[in-house]
């Protein structure tokens, strides 16, 4: 390439967004053949404190495929459907988050969630078992930041607690699978956050996924 080549700062621009899809979809495909499903999972934040992140005890049956006990503390999360995020997002908020004023007004409440989750993108993946999750964040305006708003068939006691708390949690307190390294990635994403407008995402493998792949390991040696 000639020195005297200078190329357009919209061509510059229009590479770089390129190669962030180029990106995104890498670390979103990244090893799908042991991938058979797809979820959704919000870290909700209230808009006076981006510490703190929004937990409820699952009370819905226990599925020890998927690391979920019966009673443990999770995010709001659920299955999904490959290539819906913004419904996605929203299936979890009618269905996980705000059940009672979705019922209430299930048009106005789409309306004012629909703005909430306008562009959202993930900014991790994480495998449990063989679901690929996806997990966004989701800042709350100040009329939706008080527990009184929060309701579910599936998730119970619902509580803003800090990140930490679920990183090292007290003794006795069952986490959903998953659960720490979401909240070990929702600290980097910070950290990116600070360094860069638009950090990218990343992948991890969950805890669970790996204690799996070292006893397949084991079996298979013997």
């Amino acid at each position: 390439m000639p020195p005297s080549f200078r190329p357009r700062l919209a061509t510059v621009h229009r590479v770089y967004n390129e190669t962030k899809k180029l990106v995104k979809q890498e670390v979103e495909i990244k090893e799908r053949k042991n991938i058979r499903r797809v979820g959704t999972a919000l870290v909700i934040t209230p808009g006076w404190d981006s510490r703190q992140i929004l937990v409820a005890r699952d009370v819905s049956p226990a599925r020890g495929d998927v690391g979920k006990p019966h009673g443990s503390l999770s995010l709001p999360m659920g299955f999904s459907k490959m290539g819906e995020r913004e419904k996605a997002i929203l299936r979890v908020l009618q269905q996980e988050v705000f059940t009672g004023k979705f019922l209430e007004s299930p048009a106005e409440f789409n309306k004012k969630a629909s703005g909430l989750i306008d562009g959202s993108e993930p900014f991790m993946f994480i495998d449990i078992a063989d679901v690929r999750v996806a997990v966004y964040h989701l800042v709350l305006p100040p009329e939706f930041s008080s527990p009184d708003n929060f309701s579910s068939f599936k998730l119970k006691g619902f509580k803003f607690v800090d990140a930490e708390e679920l990183l090292h949690p007290d003794d006795g307190v069952l986490l959903r699978r998953g659960m720490k390294e979401i909240a070990q990635g929702y600290k980097e994403y910070g950290v990116r956050l600070a360094e860069e407008l638009e950090p990218q995402p990343f992948y991890v493998d969950s805890f669970f996924n790996q204690r799996v792949a070292l006893l397949v390991a084991d079996q298979e040696s013997v």
